[in-house]
């Protein structure tokens, strides 16, 4: 009860520092004050046999205005404070969607990472042999499913606009070392050169991409836990 009553009071003290509210309140004053001094003037004996009358109507006409502006405004700020609920359990279920998703996108990118660096070290690993081949061959095949399951796996609308190219570098990345492996067992000397300098180009980005990723999930995890 006690609570109510406070509530109560800041809201009639809110509403009495609102200057529309002031000014209209001297209006609404100022124009009852004028028509009681015409009045008075032009109908003085009237207005002194019913003066009790007059008083009454004017106190049920203010208390009408004052109590539907009070009801209004308790009623606009209510809405107001339901919307609000309701924008922040929309942003909450999206924000968990948004963490699940980047669990699963962490756990398959690492690993598809992998992947990348044990290619690229049988690569610099010079001479090639049948068996290394045979491995790159393998690897070839294993970045190309992973990646392309990663592509289509996942809802990735509910990645934020403004973030989905730092979810495409590193699946790119991954995806071009991947279908070069065959180009480059196939090539001589001087393109295996290119690609691996390519190769060399790719697999230091790969790192700092993921890594932003993974600071980025963090921040979204914080901020899902601070609204819960």
């Amino acid at each position: 009860m006690k609570a109510n009553l406070s509530r109560m009071k800041n809201f009639i003290l809110n509403s009495v520092k609102d200057k529309r509210f002031i000014w209209l309140l001297i209006g609404w004053m100022s124009a009852f004050v004028i028509a009681g001094i015409a009045y008075i003037f032009f109908h003085k004996r009237l207005f002194i046999n019913h003066f009790d009358a007059w008083l009454q109507t004017i106190g049920t006409l203010f208390g009408s205005f004052a109590g539907a502006l009070l009801a209004g405004k308790y009623a606009i700020r209510a809405g107001n404070r339901q919307i609000e609920a309701n924008i922040n359990e929309k942003k909450k279920e999206k924000l968990n969607q948004l963490v699940k998703f980047n669990e699963n996108y962490l756990l398959e990118i690492r690993s598809i990472r992998g992947i990348c660096n044990r290619a690229f070290k049988i690569m610099t690993d010079k001479p090639l042999k049948y068996e290394k081949n045979q491995k790159l061959q393998g690897y070839s095949m294993i970045l190309q499913r992973d990646t392309e399951k990663l592509k289509h796996s996942y809802d990735w609308s509910i990645v934020p606009a403004l973030k989905y190219n730092d979810y495409l570098v590193p699946l790119y990345l991954c995806t071009e070392l991947g279908s070069s492996i065959p180009i480059y067992l196939e090539n001589n000397d001087f393109d295996k050169k290119n690609i691996e300098k390519r190769w060399t180009d790719h697999i230091e980005r790969l790192d700092p991409s993921i890594k932003k990723l993974e600071d980025y999930s963090f921040y979204v995890k914080k901020e899902l836990t601070e609204m819960n």
